[in-house]
């Protein structure tokens, strides 16, 4: 029952409440002292892990008892699927290609059992695909903004499959970007990144029937949403790119997960030795990070050491080496922050219910700056140096732990399949500022909830959309305070809508992809694609995002889409898919 549709990657922007919340907590802070929550939450949390283990194994029996036996003195039929549980993969529907549950999505696989090989030997499967768009931005005002985006990936999957019960997975996508200013101004030079991250590199075993083992490098997808869904904590994702990154942003990380099968119940856990955060551009792109903070340490006091560095340093080196810093300012890659969780699946002829729990560290970091740091770098000055040198610890960078429990649930109505979720989070850190009042690092408890739909009638039309409502329970400490974006002081809410037609199911479709949510963020998508032949396909299309223009850095009423609403691109495309 659990589906996935293409609406996450035509609005390939980082939108879910997961990113927005980590956004906000990324704003550059003062330091501040860090606000404790009462301890009794803590415990309440490790309670109801405690039972959810407890429930695990006391399931585990009866999932194994429920479970087939497999017959292997003979060969295994092919796995029949589901037309309930699966949806077409808009990026790769004409090719009839399917995923059946996000959960498993993991490195070009959609499923953690092995599939059936004939007695002869191991089979190897291995599948190359190249996608690359070229996009232009709609208006050229402002000198610091990339007007043209190059962007290439290339990925490698590879299945080794031993037996019926051992595969390995490998998965790698090379990515090459290229972006070039308007103005090739002294220090304004053209920014090129090549890098190469893992999607999978894993052995997945089954070790007996209904119990199935994966360790190594994998993804992580939980629950049923593709933007607004809270379930899927674990994930780390490429945000760099922005919209323009044409695939599913979400990267392979060490992990080890355990799946026992039932005829009517499955019970998954999953554990994060290391902690890994998000992808994301710092500083010196149209998506950065820092973007808003970048922009204002530029018009304040001149040049400042915004425009010394641009001047000392290659764009491409200082991209880089911030996005490097970040990552290494966090937790170290040690045993001491480990991330998991816990979800158990109940199915029946009405739809499939699910409970999910676990905690995790923040995927994007609270950066604390000094007030000695903030005053350099807005005004780089002899004196200003010796203040910042006289500061024991000028810069800080924070991952906080949070804990989730969800419930989400999935049903057909007709044509139609609808899912819901329901969310607590405890302790997110978000951002709070005010005018007078200096931005500082906070955490609240969360309320969220979701819906979602799809629709789908063959090959020809594919119909989703989503939406949310977040709700925070408390304010910040300081009266004055109030957390970025969130409307009222309190809640975010939106959605997002994907329709996608195939006239005729020809080679030829159309696209629009659209959403919106509190703070006046918008975003538009159309996309035309031409199936040249089976493996080759081109692309137009356009991303628009919007919002309130940003009045004053240190207000609460910021618009993320205005931050960036200046990156308006219309592209064109090509995907090789042998």
């Amino acid at each position: 029952m659990e589906s996935s549709t293409s609406l996450g990657a035509a609005l390939n922007v980082g939108a879910d409440p997961e990113f927005v919340i980590g956004w906000l907590a990324a704003t550059p802070l003062e330091m501040t002292p860090q606000s404790t929550r009462t301890v009794h939450r803590a415990r309440i949390f490790r309670l109801g892990w405690t039972l959810v283990c407890a429930l695990q194994t006391t399931l585990l029996f009866a999932a194994r008892t429920e479970a087939q036996p497999v017959d292997e003195s003979a060969d295994a039929p092919p796995a029949e699927t589901d037309e309930k549980n699966t949806v077409f993969l808009l990026e790769n529907d004409d090719d009839g290609e399917v995923i059946d549950d996000p959960e498993l999505r993991t490195g070009g696989e959609t499923s953690t059992v092995p599939t059936a090989i004939a007695k002869s030997g191991p089979t190897v499967d291995f599948v190359p695909t190249l996608h690359t768009r070229l996009a232009v931005d709609t208006t050229f005002d402002n000198s610091r903004e990339d007007v043209f985006e190059g962007l290439q990936l290339m990925s490698f999957e590879a299945t080794v499959r031993r037996s019926e019960k051992l595969r390995f997975g490998l998965g790698l996508r090379a990515r090459f970007e290229m972006a070039a200013r308007r103005n090739a101004e002294f220090g304004d030079q053209d920014r090129y990144a090549l890098d190469v991250v893992p999607t999978a590199a894993y052995a997945d075993a089954t070790l007996c029937p209904g119990v199935h083992l994966r360790a190594g490098y994998q993804g992580v997808p939980l629950g049923r949403f593709d933007v607004f869904g809270a379930t899927s904590f674990l994930s780390v994702n490429d945000f760099r790119s922005g919209p323009l990154m044409p695939v599913p942003s979400e990267i392979a990380q060490p992990a080890l997960r355990l799946d026992l099968d039932g005829s009517w119940l499955s019970l998954t856990t999953i554990y994060l030795p290391f902690f890994q955060p998000h992808l994301v551009s710092v500083v010196r792109s149209d998506y950065s990070l820092f973007e808003l903070a970048e922009r204002q340490a530029a018009t304040v006091g001149g040049a400042g050491a915004s425009r010394l560095l641009e001047r000392a340093v290659e764009r491409s080196a200082v991209s880089t080496l911030s996005n490097d810093a970040l990552r290494t300012l966090g937790p170290e890659p040690n045993l001491e922050e480990p991330q998991a969780a816990m979800r158990a699946t109940a199915r029946s002829g009405a739809g499939e219910i699910s409970v999910t729990a676990g905690t995790a560290l923040e995927r994007l970091p609270a950066v604390i700056i000094t007030p000695a740091l903030d005053n350099f770098l807005t005004n780089p000055t002899a004196t200003a140096a010796l203040a910042l040198l006289a500061e024991p610890r000028p810069l800080r960078v924070e991952y906080n732990r949070f804990g989730i429990a969800s419930v989400d649930a999935a049903t057909d109505v007709g044509p139609v399949q609808i899912g819901i979720e329901g969310a607590y989070m405890v302790n997110r850190t978000l951002v709070a500022t005010g005018l007078g009042a200096n931005p500082t690092p906070a955490q609240t408890d969360l309320l969220h909830t979701a819906v979602r739909f799809d629709f789908v009638s063959g090959t020809e039309w594919l119909v989703g959309g989503e939406a949310f409502f977040t709700y925070a329970l408390d304010r910040p400490g300081d009266p004055r305070l109030e957390w970025i974006t969130l409307e009222d002081g309190r809640f975010w809410s939106g959605g997002a809508a994907l329709v996608r037609w195939a006239p005729g199911n020809g080679p030829v479709s159309l696209e629009v992809a659209g959403l919106g949510f509190t703070g006046q963020t918008w975003l538009a998508a159309p996309r035309i694609e031409w199936r040249v032949v089976d493996e080759l396909a081109l692309e137009a299309g356009a991303f628009l995002l919007g919002g309130p223009a940003p009045r004053q850095f240190g207000i609460a009423n910021i618009s993320i889409g205005g931050i960036y609403r200046g990156n308006d691109q219309v592209f064109l495309g090509m995907k090789w898919l042998p």
